[in-house]
């Protein structure tokens, strides 16, 4: 009879995960510590300091705030979408570690959750607070510099970030097949990253680079071969703009793809073999 998943079992799994590897989440810290720190450097505020200028800096507050909060929230989607599924397999890389972790009483499926969700809080998390202190650090900084009637920038998130996304620009397609399949595309990059992470033991974020860069390679010799097949037509953009329904096509598509990068990472996992010291998991 298959056993049925225990929360339990995963909250205990990840909290094992967390202080087993606690050197490698305080590096993962220490990172994302000095990406803000170079996050806040080139947002224009430094500059403004070294500058002892302070009716400079203040005549550009508002493109500051804009710079640093999109830049935060790039790097935040960066994370969530590439670097964290990359990482979610990379505490067990190493032999002991895996035989550690593989002969826990739990099933495979708790385990190979256990490792997605300890990855992904403790890398958001970090994120998160690290961005939190050098934003303060850099308040205090101004404080003492002139900058008195400043705030942090974390305080001005809901004024930068814009909560709808317009694309007239470039693309005829609007609406909700638009806004689907815009979802759609991160979870199938997630998805083919945790793919990765999955099957590469080695060097991971350079082989996914790499098998990357090669399904592009495929992916525009398909088009560049299918598309002269397409009859060109000069109401073009007001077919699809009328039609908006064209666009659940590549949607199902992605979303189909996205699963079957799911299933192949899970199935992946389940046959890991702790002697294995080769590039691959397979």
């Amino acid at each position: 009879m298959k056993e049925k998943t225990n929360l339990k079992r995963i909250v205990s799994l990840c909290k094992w995960n967390i202080g087993a590897n606690r050197k490698e989440y305080i590096k993962v810290f220490s990172v994302l510590f000095i990406v803000n720190i170079l996050m806040q450097l080139i947002s224009g505020k430094f500059k403004g300091l070294l500058n002892f200028n302070p009716s400079w800096h203040l005549s550009r507050s508002f493109a500051y705030y804009g710079n640093i909060i999109n830049m935060v929230m790039a790097t935040l989607v960066f994370l969530v979408l590439i670097i964290i599924p990359t990482m979610s397999m990379s505490t067990i890389k190493k032999k002991e570690s895996r035989i550690r972790f593989l002969t826990l009483p739990a099933t495979q499926w708790e385990k190979f959750l256990s490792l997605h969700i300890t990855t992904f809080i403790t890398t958001v998390a970090s994120f998160i607070i690290s961005y939190i202190i050098v934003d303060v650090i850099m308040y205090i900084l101004g404080v003492f510099m002139g900058y008195g009637s400043e705030t942090p920038s974390m305080f001005h998130v809901h004024n930068e970030v814009a909560p709808v996304a317009k694309f007239e620009d470039i693309t005829p397609i609007q609406g909700i097949e638009l806004t689907a399949l815009i979802y759609i595309l991160c979870m199938l990059c997630h998805s083919f990253f945790s793919f990765c992470g999955s099957l590469f033991r080695k060097h991971t974020a350079l082989f996914s680079a790499l098998f990357l860069m090669l399904i592009w390679l495929i992916v525009g010799l398909a088009f560049s071969m299918i598309l002269p097949l397409v009859p060109d037509f000069e109401d073009k953009d007001d077919f699809f703009r009328d039609n908006n329904w064209v666009c659940l096509i590549p949607c199902g598509l992605f979303l189909l793809l996205s699963v079957v990068f799911y299933f192949l990472s899970y199935k992946i996992f389940k046959r890991y073999d702790v002697r294995n010291e080769s590039i691959t998991n397979l």
